[in-house]
């Protein structure tokens, strides 16, 4: 937090300062409102000073300002640097006729009363109702010098605002109705200003640096006087008594407050970095804005996504382990198929698909011990089943087969008939052959054709003692 020409004082670890304008000397002042220590390697908050030479480049300034955070418990949180009124400048502007919040119309509309162009300043703007605003800028080249070099060293700088508002927004001066004169003095100024800045509405709408002599300040005050629509409230902080008691002139109220001037700016910064107040003027834009918004939060996103990928090749390496388990089950488990089939096939050569043969075997024992248990189908083969059923299908209408499967004992068609009643043709076919046959499964397309698929199989226990054969079921022999 940069004071008057010469001093930088770094209030607690959340505020930051930057150089003010060359002095007799620039001394950076480290200041912290004690507190008990929350362990032994708490950091040290006493006072240290650093004096820096007047020809130091702000390199070297944000370098020693850095060591001074460090020293102080600086961890990376945001800064707010606090610039002095001499690198400042302020003016009132007309906006009534501009695009609404059409920033660089209003810098260019600032421009005509600052001794230099709009692009080599950046400039925020406190507009208020009735198209009048206050626009203040401040020289882009040493700020973004001084700010390049602090993010350089690690320090993140959050915000930029002149320090004379950000001590009169630290002021409660309360809601009224009428304008208020705030009056600011202190040796952060520099010893000889006076800080003066008008309220409306609770935002500024002038502020100007004057020297601290009553005929000074009272000539300023006529002419703010002479703009305002009411009558202005005074209050003074830090202001000599000659100057104050020249106030009541312009006021029945004049108010004397008595808080410090840097414990103002300390609470205001802080409510401003924390996301709780909005500053007047920001500085931090444009230009000067800040690259990287995250920033702040990078350390714990870099944190977060490092633990991330730790988690996925933890569960990576889990899987990995787990398929090559069961890679070594399913071998073990081939194996043990491969012994076995060689133990009960000595001489075979072991085929690619061992339980495809066994599967195969299986089945021929099962046909052999039906054969050999029912002498009705003693040697029926799917090819029988085939011919049995094909035999019997209607001749009537073109049929449509698209997949045809039979075995000794079943069979399975799906076809495509033009009309239902062909269908009940092929289900009477099929029960001919002595099949069992249930209803099929049927839909009509979209070209009106119908779309089946037939099930069949022989009746349970056919070929049994006093089973009879498939043509006496057929000339209705059956039961």
């Amino acid at each position: 937090m940069v004071g008057k020409a010469g001093q930088l004082h770094v209030p607690p670890i959340r505020e930051g300062e930057a150089p003010a304008e060359p002095g007799p000397a620039r001394k950076i002042a480290a200041r912290q409102e004690p507190r008990p220590p929350i362990d032994p390697r708490a950091p040290d908050y006493s006072n240290e000073d650093v004096e820096v030479s007047v020809e130091a480049p702000g390199d070297e300034v944000a370098s020693r300002a850095a060591e001074v955070l460090e020293k102080k418990g600086y961890r990376g949180e945001g800064i707010l640097i606090a610039l002095p009124s001499s690198w400042c400048f302020s003016a009132s502007v007309q906006t009534g006729d501009l695009p609404r919040n059409d920033r660089k119309a209003m810098a260019y509309r600032l421009e005509e009363k600052l001794p230099v162009a709009a692009e080599a300043v950046v400039a925020d703007f406190v507009v208020r109702q009735g198209g009048e605003g206050l626009g203040v800028s401040a020289k882009l080249d040493p700020m973004k010098a001084l700010i390049d070099a602090l993010e350089g060293r690690g320090v993140a700088v959050q915000s930029v605002v002149p320090a004379a508002l950000l001590s009169a927004q630290g002021v409660e001066a309360g809601a009224s109705e009428n304008p208020v004169f705030l009056l600011l003095s202190n040796p952060i100024f520099g010893s000889d200003v006076v800080e003066i800045v008008t309220l409306e509405g609770g935002q500024p709408s002038h502020w100007a640096t004057v020297p601290a002599a009553r005929g000074d300040v009272q000539l300023h005050l006529d002419m703010l006087s002479m703009s305002l629509s009411g009558k202005p409230r005074v209050e003074t902080l830090g202001v000599g008594a000659e100057i104050a008691a020249a106030l009541g002139r312009y006021s029945s109220e004049v108010k004397s407050r008595e808080e410090d001037v840097v414990t103002l700016m300390v609470s205001a910064a802080g409510e401003m970095l924390g996301g709780r107040r909005r500053a007047w003027v920001e500085f931090r834009r444009g230009a000067l804005a800040v690259g990287d918004r995250l920033r702040l939060y990078r350390k714990q996103l870099n944190a977060a996504l490092a633990a991330g990928v730790a988690l996925m090749l933890g569960l990576s390496a889990a899987m990995f382990a787990r398929e090559r388990r069961y890679v070594g089950v399913e071998t073990t488990a081939n194996q043990q198929v491969v012994d076995a089939f060689r133990e009960q096939f000595p001489g075979w050569e072991v085929p690619a698909n061992v339980r495809a043969v066994i599967d195969s075997e299986h089945r021929k024992a099962a046909m052999a011990s039906t054969a050999s248990g029912a002498p009705g189908l003693k040697g029926r083969s799917a090819v029988e089943t085939f011919k049995g059923v094909l035999a019997q299908l209607p001749t009537e209408g073109k049929t449509s087969i698209r997949k045809m499967t039979f075995e000794d004992s079943a069979f399975e068609v799906e076809g495509l008939v033009k009309s239902y009643e062909q269908l009940d043709g092929i289900v009477a076919a099929a029960r001919k052959a002595g099949m069992e046959v249930p209803a099929p499964e049927s839909r009509k397309n979209a070209e009106g054709y119908w779309d089946f698929t037939l099930h069949g199989a022989l009746p349970e226990g056919q070929g049994q003692g006093g089973q009879k054969s498939a043509d006496e079921v057929a000339k209705g022999g059956g039961e």
